[in-house]
């Protein structure tokens, strides 16, 4: 699809031309790289912070504690363990069964 070559744009050569997807898929590749490149720069200036930051402040530690998920799963009117199927609106034909059997 694509072959190193320095001398282009977006670092890589198309090996086929006429490819419409390849060429905007590079254009969009190289425009986000770009602006990742100048935000973390921005704020990670030298390599040190960078290398520090993910091991004292970030993870999945960090999001357990932080972040539960008590809202969206413990709090029982949130997501009842029997709803199995779309609330249908209380002027449906399909209500009425629904509420015997949800």
């Amino acid at each position: 699809m694509a072959v190193e070559d320095p001398s282009q744009p977006c670092g890589v050569r198309l090996v086929i031309k006429d490819y419409p997807y390849a060429a905007d898929g590079l254009l969009v590749w190289s425009t986000i790289e770009d602006w990742v490149t100048v935000y973390v720069s921005r704020f990670y200036p030298t390599q040190t912070q960078w290398r520090q930051t993910p091991n004292s402040i970030h993870g999945g530690m960090h999001a357990a504690i932080n972040f539960g998920q008590y809202p969206f799963g413990g709090y029982m009117p949130n997501r009842p363990t029997l709803m199995k199927k779309l609330i249908p609106k209380e002027d449906d034909n399909d209500y009425e069964a629904f509420m015997m059997n949800p």
